[in-house]
């Protein structure tokens, strides 16, 4: 086996050095491109209204609309924490015309 100069250990060193900048610069052109699609995503979410939909989620907690309860809620929540009472859009209507019984009973059967 004929053995040439250039083969010693030096070169895979060199090579190996080189294999790994190599290495680091594909990572780094990958990492911009997703730099550059995340904002192409994030503009057309904008452009789109996809963002305002989302927005809507509220964050702030949620009061419970029962004058005898008005109990502070997480903004998650379904029901009062304290009463039981349904914390949904379509429910509130019903809960303010309701007759104001005890603080702890049924939602339905105040």
């Amino acid at each position: 086996m004929i053995r040439s100069k250039f083969m010693g250990p030096m070169t895979l060193h060199i090579f190996g050095f080189f294999a790994i900048v190599a290495l680091a610069w594909v990572l780094f052109f990958l990492w911009i491109v997703s730099l550059a699609f995340r904002g192409i995503w994030c503009g057309f979410v904008r452009l789109s209204g996809l963002a305002a939909r989302t927005a809507k989620l509220s964050t702030k907690p949620r009061r419970c609309t029962r004058l005898r309860c008005l109990a502070v809620n997480p903004p998650q929540a379904n029901f009062c924490r304290r009463c039981g009472a349904s914390l949904t859009r379509s429910a509130v209507g019903r809960q303010t015309s309701e007759s104001r019984g005890c603080c702890f009973s049924s939602p339905g059967h105040s």
